[in-house]
């Protein structure tokens, strides 16, 4: 089982919306692990530039066709890898990605804070009716 450990620094603050615990990505079955062509596009989609677009499109294309897209678009998410292609994902729609979570996420946790204080508000009515 070849295991892939983090390797590189997390993308800042961005790397906090989704942190869990770290995990290793085992990559035996993935496409571009096993073929010499993927993996010189794989290398050259973090190329800037044009040589980087064409090669990202052909990378996330590799990608479509991989058993473990799933699992190597989470383990790329969760730890914030800072470039290339990671399960059909460039690292801008990873970073697209990633603000979309915490926003939703600070969205669900205002929700929740928002209910407990109208439960609040509602048990205190509720209290001062009782002892009027």
């Amino acid at each position: 089982m070849t295991l892939m450990p983090r390797r590189y620094p997390t993308i800042g603050s961005l790397s906090n919306a989704i942190r869990g615990p770290e995990f290793a990505l085992n990559c035996d079955d993935a496409v571009c692990n096993n073929n010499d062509y993927a993996r010189a596009v794989f290398d050259d989609a973090a190329a800037p530039g044009p040589l980087g677009s064409v090669a990202a499109k052909e990378a996330k294309r590799i990608c479509r066709a991989c058993p473990i897209i799933a699992e190597c678009r989470a383990y790329a998410l969760r730890n914030a890898e800072p470039w290339g292609v990671w399960g059909g994902m460039t690292l801008a729609e990873r970073e697209r990605a990633i603000v979309q979570i915490q926003v939703a996420r600070s969205e669900a946790s205002l929700r929740r804070r928002l209910a407990q204080i109208e439960q609040d508000a509602d048990r205190d009515l509720d209290l001062e009716a009782v002892s009027a």
